[in-house]
């Protein structure tokens, strides 16, 4: 995901963030998409996730608790018709969710291991550089929203490549106080299409 930082005197953006890895070693990049979706697939639609405590460090307001809005942010990728894609918080097993600290230049990270054309393992990094809000409640700050950028990177989670819709919680980018938590419609139908 591309971060545009809103400044008062100047406009600059940030590229960076949502990379996939196909192996421990190469990347996919970004590219113009036909579709909402890679040619992997995890063979588990029931994947395990969880919150390790570094993401107790990252600079948040009240209105953001790391952990507990994670669940709230994976949620946004089931119950969609015709999916049984589902995923749980564990206490210490399947993909961690981490606070990122070291040459970030990007909301967060989502990183898949592939063997033989198929997901064996993941992470998704989160950056812990930036000011984190609830932008839908913190109106009087300037901050990126936790659930939108969380959300965003379980959906490449699940498979989910970005899209050219600005509304959808796929599309490349985010802003200072800017709300995306909603996949669009073609991102519902290639996750059905999918899992």
């Amino acid at each position: 995901m591309i971060i545009k930082n809103k400044k008062m005197t100047s406009k600059m953006t940030t590229i960076m963030i949502a990379t996939i890895a196909i192996s421990a070693f190469s990347l996919i990049g970004s590219e113009a998409y036909a579709t909402n979706s890679y040619s992997w697939k995890w063979a588990d639609v029931s994947q395990d996730y969880f919150c390790t405590s570094s993401l107790t460090t990252i600079t948040k307001t009240s209105h953001v608790s790391p952990c507990s809005n994670l669940t709230t942010s994976s949620n946004v990728w089931e119950g969609i018709s015709g999916s049984t894609w589902s995923l749980t918080e564990t206490a210490s097993s399947g993909t961690p969710v981490y606070a990122w600290t070291s040459g970030v230049s990007g909301a967060g990270l989502t990183v898949i291991t592939i063997n033989n054309g198929v997901p064996i393992g993941a992470y998704i990094a989160m950056n812990k550089n930036l000011s984190w809000e609830d932008s839908a409640q913190d109106t009087s700050t300037n901050g990126y929203d936790w659930r939108s950028a969380t959300g965003h990177e379980f959906g490449h989670l699940a498979n989910m490549k970005h899209s050219t819709n600005t509304i959808s919680v796929m599309y490349g980018s985010i802003a200072e106080n800017q709300v995306r938590r909603s996949p669009d419609t073609h991102d519902d139908s290639m996750m059905a299409a999918n899992y």
